[in-house]
């Protein structure tokens, strides 16, 4: 709990990362739901700071122990993103344009089925809009 506290205390501090790397070690020696709570706890007490980025790469890492339903959000979050990129980019390497609504429309989506029909779309289409069709 301390550790949470001063992380949370020390937001703005040029060592907050060596702070919030020091609770992420704590947080292996108690157990599981406790560790999810306080990772969690932490999150929002860190509101919208550099430390809060610093927190979700730390708790986005593949090998976080801590399965907090915001943990598990990230991770999705993380999935959704590599495959709207991954869709973009191949139709980058075939030479189709993409306007920027087609492509904030991408880059906004979280439906990891529609992604992958885009996807295989992408690989197909000859304009990005058909990858909606």
């Amino acid at each position: 709990m301390l550790a949470m506290f001063s992380a949370i205390t020390h937001a703005h501090s040029p060592k907050v990362d060596a702070i919030l790397e020091a609770l992420d070690i704590a947080l292996t020696t108690v157990d599981t739901d406790t560790a999810a709570y306080l990772a969690e706890q932490t999150e929002i007490g860190l509101g919208n700071t550099k430390a809060r980025q610093i927190w979700r790469s730390l708790m986005a890492m593949q090998n976080y122990r801590f399965k907090s339903e915001f943990a598990e959000m990230l991770r999705a979050e993380g999935e959704a993103r590599g495959e709207a990129k991954s869709v973009l980019k191949i139709l980058e390497q075939r030479d189709i344009p993409v306007s920027d609504s087609t492509r904030e429309r991408v880059l906004a989506c979280t439906d990891l089925a529609l992604l992958e029909s885009w996807l295989v779309r992408s690989l197909k289409a000859t304009t990005a809009e058909e990858l909606f069709d």
